[in-house]
């Protein structure tokens, strides 16, 4: 089985497709993948079930199995809402004694399509979890590393202080994602609340703070005052900057000039702006929408830091892309809807 996302690219496999084909496509087109490896050819059966948002099974022959092995193809879409998010694909061999089921009319029992719906999405959620409990859990390392040199060099108590904050707050923030994971396995959303976006920014660039040293970089934070009020969930929101951050730093591995900026301001009375802005190499045109696709890595992650980032922004009924900038480097743009007006603000700010 496999899960192609909206663009038909991989987005999971399960071990059974993955031992059937000798690996792991993700990020792949699906089309190209399965290219000549079929009558009919895949594409049109994949059109077929998307374009009429149905079920599809048909009867395929593998062109690379010399004795002309035939197989069920099914295609579930997943539609969240009025949206497609993507489509299941399953492969099943045709055993005999459905010889003379070949002509019958396709279906799936439901409670099968619900099954391989759920498997599917925990696979998802559970390589974003991996992905984004990685951080902090590599930041927790860093810090237990540190602790014994400086306690052998004799470093004073308020230092030692410091350190031992700044691990509680990774593991918190371990704690957090781990909760919200439950939470959405469970089919619950993680609470909203009035949020102090200049609080989350800063705190975002704390959590990011050694990082950025180890790195030799300088993160530059400029904000309007005051933010227009934003509803939401401030640990989900530190998550979207901390992938966002952490990738303008990593993005400046092997550049001399090394600056990254976090600019916050109201746009009109509407919504709330947040760009992140790096001096490295830059985006192509042509992957500006890619790299929020899942496992698009130019590192050696999971690829999996945008793809959750933009899923956390829409959840909150924000937006995130990416654009390059004009004369160097990448600026990944985060827009969220703000609770109330302008006015209400400046009223607000002048008494």
């Amino acid at each position: 089985m496999a899960y192609l996302g909206p663009t038909q690219h991989f987005a999971f496999v399960n071990p059974a497709f993955e031992h059937r084909f000798g690996r792991r496509p993700l990020g792949s087109d699906a089309v190209g993948f399965f290219s000549g490896m079929f009558s009919p050819p895949f594409e049109q059966f994949i059109n077929r079930a998307l374009a009429g948002r149905e079920v599809v099974r048909t009867l395929v022959y593998s062109n690379r199995d010399p004795e002309g092995g035939r197989l069920w193809l099914y295609a579930v879409p997943d539609v969240v809402g009025d949206e497609l998010a993507g489509a299941f694909v399953m492969l099943e061999p045709v055993a005999e004694r459905d010889r003379d089921e070949i002509d019958a009319p396709a279906s799936v029992p439901y409670d099968q399509l619900v099954h391989l719906q759920r498997m599917a999405r925990l696979g998802q959620i559970m390589a974003g979890m991996a992905h984004e409990v990685g951080q902090p859990v590599s930041a927790i390392i860093n810090y237990a590393d540190a602790l014994p040199r400086m306690l052998d060099a004799g470093e004073s108590p308020a230092r030692l202080h410091s350190l031992v904050r700044a691990l509680r707050a990774q593991a918190d923030r371990a704690s957090r994602i781990i909760t919200q994971t439950r939470q959405l396995l469970g089919g619950r959303q993680a609470g909203f609340q009035d949020c102090d976006l200049l609080q989350v920014i800063y705190r975002s660039v704390e959590l990011t703070e050694r990082s950025a040293v180890d790195a030799g970089v300088e993160v530059r934070v400029s904000a309007q005052s005051p933010l227009l009020p934003c509803a939401g969930n401030p640990a989900q929101l530190e998550q979207i900057l901390i992938n966002l951050i952490g990738n303008a730093i990593n993005a400046l591995a092997n550049e001399s000039r090394r600056i990254v900026r976090v600019q916050a301001e109201n746009v009109e009375d509407r919504a709330i702006r947040i760009r992140i802005t790096d001096s490295g190499p830059g985006i192509g045109a042509d992957a500006l929408q890619s790299v929020f696709e899942p496992c698009q890595s130019s590192g050696g992650g999971m690829g999996m830091g945008l793809f959750v980032s933009r899923q956390l922004a829409e959840a909150h009924g924000g937006q995130l892309w990416a654009e390059p900038n004009r004369h160097a480097g990448a600026s990944f743009v985060l827009d969220l809807p703000a609770t109330s007006s302008q006015r209400t603000l400046e009223q607000a700010s002048a008494s």
